[in-house]
């Protein structure tokens, strides 16, 4: 995977840039993010609960530690997930089952996969319109994230998704963000499949993408969207 970022009107290469390895057997995955400090980040779930684990040989050296970090939450999404790189490999690859069963009229109420959807209400504020890869597999073609004003009554009456409990203040203006951009009819970011490949009768992703637009809501303009960066994946081997 690589981060491209919008200068302008111009989308610059960053140097960002991981690789990763999957596992799928039915609704259970498990799967690896290679970060460029040589830090590991595994995530895994039999169907039911999902699991993350952090692990860095360097600092188990250097402070002679004798484990590593790691959390088990309920659900098939990636909590623990803080980066768009960790969560687009599990969209791409390992969210059939999860699909399957919460789709419902072409949406899905996900996480935005840019923020850590354990800790921080704004990651809760979305509705997801969901395009299947194709009728026999329910991985995504394209997700679109759009604010969701209908959350507003909950969060009001002190409903969160995050895993802890988030500050009254970030409530109060995830709130006021909803109020303000309810209505926008353009998402936020975008997930799409670039290509498919065929292995052994399955559809998979061959590459994908992940667009972000930055949303500025004033009074004098209202609301517009810029470009804001691109995310890009691709299957090198199977």
């Amino acid at each position: 995977m690589s981060l491209w970022k919008y200068i302008g009107t111009n989308l610059l290469e960053t140097t960002n840039n991981w690789t990763f390895e999957v596992n799928v057997l039915t609704n259970n995955y498990s799967y690896k993010i290679f970060w460029q400090n040589g830090q590991q980040t595994i995530f895994g779930s039999d169907g039911v609960d999902t699991y993350s684990l952090l692990q860095d040989e360097v600092a188990k050296k250097q402070f002679h530690m004798k484990g590593y970090v790691g959390y088990a939450y309920k659900g098939q999404y990636p909590e623990w997930s803080y980066s768009s790189a960790i969560a687009l490999p599990w969209l791409a690859y390992c969210s059939q089952s999860d699909m399957a069963a919460r789709v419902k009229a072409g949406y899905i109420n996900l996480p935005a996969p840019w923020l850590s959807s354990w800790a921080m209400l704004y990651a809760h504020m979305y509705k997801v319109r969901y395009e299947a890869l194709n009728e026999n597999n329910q991985l995504p073609k394209r997700l679109e994230y759009f604010y969701d004003g209908n959350k507003i009554p909950a969060l009001k009456t002190g409903f969160y998704e995050t895993l802890v409990k988030p500050p009254d203040q970030e409530r109060d203006k995830v709130i006021l963000i909803l109020s303000n951009l309810k209505n926008t009819t353009r998402p936020e970011a975008i997930y799409q499949v670039a290509a498919t490949t065929n292995f052994e009768g399955f559809s998979l992703p061959l590459s994908f993408s992940f667009e972000r637009f930055a949303v500025i809501s004033t009074k004098i303009k209202g609301v517009t969207y810029k470009p804001f960066s691109l995310m890009k994946g691709e299957l090198t081997s199977i």
